[in-house]
């Protein structure tokens, strides 16, 4: 990749008599310089640079030990033997001193293993060297470390559990968006219907928390909320008798993971989807301090993988809606915070604005808009009414 920029250059000698002549290295500092600005043939001798990498994989569930998913991160790696004309992708290249949670060389050397942990979704960091290995009397040759961002998606398919009796309901004891289908003869056929809805962009991991079966033969899919396949009730998917709950963005529905039931006659049991992957958000009560002021929003959101919770780092803001606000909310540069901007200088009260959480960029795992409740102009201590 000609025309990405390269920070240092590490040449090494042809004259190193042994590998572990490495007092040898002669470093070469090029900054915000792009390479095809250097002049290569001015420089004698082999090194390597090892460009970053961004890749992307799917777990196959949320519990225990990813399979180990190889990267081939030396493709893109460019290779200089006195020349100013690199050997990309050098199959001589190997990925050595691999440093991060979860990665280290494949069996072969030339690419990247990782293999995540319990709950690992979003993105994680790995770094490595590139090799080169000298013939001869020659040294090996090492690019400087790069890193490799890895993107851990959410399992494609479904997995559920019995949770208990009852209709399916959220943290809140709130029931759910819900795909409706009658006649259904068992619970195993009402989870084939729901698996084989169409969720369309969203990965079905993200949408469909568990599904409720009960003694009148109905089957209920349930949806966190906005990410139902009704946009309204009089649209239900094809095959399906109806929607229960608006779906969209008039959804009041249950949130994120299934966690409790609500009795109901007739009899019903429910199902919980454990690959399901969302963020459950909170209201936040702020007050603000001067002309601008950051809330941290996403301190009390909870993002919710499997059966695991919290690890809620990898929690961006990624929009904010301002309607009738006094002021203006925006995004932080970091996007880990909303800032309130001032409008009236004169103005004491209420407003508020709302934010959207995400899980880093996956589109797919973003929370419903929530509301951040603002009091201008108060006390010191203020108690603002949600």
């Amino acid at each position: 990749m000609r025309e990405k920029r390269m920070r240092q250059l590490l040449l090494y000698g042809l004259l190193a008599v042994s590998a572990s002549a490495r007092e040898s290295v002669t470093a070469i500092n090029v900054e915000d310089v792009e390479d095809e600005n250097i002049t290569i043939s001015a420089l004698t001798g082999t090194f390597v640079v090892a460009q970053p990498d961004n890749v992307s994989m799917t777990r196959g569930s949320i519990g225990g030990s990813t399979d180990p998913e190889l990267f081939n991160v030396t493709d893109n790696d460019l290779l200089y033997i006195n020349s100013e004309t690199p050997i990309e992708g050098d199959g001589r290249l190997t990925v050595e001193n691999v440093q991060g949670d979860g990665c280290s060389p494949s069996t072969d050397g030339r690419r990247l293993q990782y293999i995540g942990g319990d709950g690992i979704i979003g993105e994680v960091t790995c770094s490595y060297q590139a090799r080169f290995r000298g013939r001869g009397l020659q040294p090996d040759f090492f690019s400087e470390r790069t890193t490799v961002s890895i993107t851990v998606l959410p399992p494609s398919e479904a997995d559920f559990i019995r949770s208990g009796d009852g209709r399916c309901a959220d943290r809140n004891t709130l029931t759910y968006d819900e795909v409706v289908y009658e006649d259904i003869t068992n619970a195993t056929t009402c989870e084939d219907r729901c698996t084989s809805v169409n969720t369309d962009e969203i990965n079905i991991n993200n949408a469909l928390v568990g599904y409720s079966y009960n003694t009148d033969r109905e089957c209920f899919c349930a949806y966190s909320r906005g990410k139902s396949p009704c946009r309204e009730r009089s649209e239900p998917p094809s095959e399906a008798d109806r929607c229960d709950g608006f779906g969209g963005t008039r959804s009041i529905g249950g949130i994120s993971r299934q966690e409790n039931t609500i009795d109901l006659l007739p009899a019903e049991e429910c199902f919980r989807n454990v690959n399901f992957v969302g963020i459950y958000p909170r209201e936040d009560n702020e007050q603000a301090r001067g002309a601008r002021t950051p809330f941290n929003v996403l301190g009390n959101d909870i993002l919710d993988v499997g059966g695991f919770t919290g690890r809620n780092s990898q929690l961006r803001v990624d929009s904010v809606v301002n309607v009738n606000t006094e002021g203006t909310c925006t995004i932080s540069p970091n996007r880990r915070s909303v800032i309130y901007s001032t409008g009236n200088p004169d103005f004491q009260g209420i407003t508020f604005c709302q934010y959207r959480a995400i899980l880093g960029d996956d589109e797919s795992t973003t929370s419903p808009l929530t509301r951040i409740n603002i009091e201008v102009g108060g006390t010191d201590d203020p108690t603002v009414s949600p």
